[in-house]
């Protein structure tokens, strides 16, 4: 069973690293310009899943942009939660959020 769970959240994952690649390629008034959170609804393993985009404008201007991708089962019990994200700057330069903000989202 642990085989299957971690089978279904690294393909979760992958949902969400897709999006996040997509959106690295945006420039930044594109990123600023998104709405704080974002959600999208999907069928994932003939279960409804949720991708949800969050954006934060940091005090020095930088933007955060972090995806997550959830679907719960077994009845609701057990949610499989995944995800990542990054900061981009005005002038381009880009970095990967720490851990502990990783966290804040899963």
């Amino acid at each position: 069973m642990f085989a299957k769970s971690k089978a279904m959240a690294e393909e979760l994952f992958s949902i969400a690293k897709q999006r996040l690649e997509n959106l690295r390629d945006k420039p930044y008034s594109y990123l600023t310009s998104l709405p704080e959170v974002s959600e999208e609804l999907f069928t994932f393993k003939d279960k409804a899943a949720s991708l949800f985009t969050y954006r934060v404008i940091l005090p020095d201007g930088r933007v955060r942009i972090f995806v997550t991708v959830s679907r719960s089962h077994l009845a609701g019990m057990v949610h499989t939660v995944s995800g990542d994200g990054f900061i981009l700057a005005s002038d381009g330069s880009l970095s990967n959020v720490s851990d502990q903000i990783r966290w804040e989202y899963l």
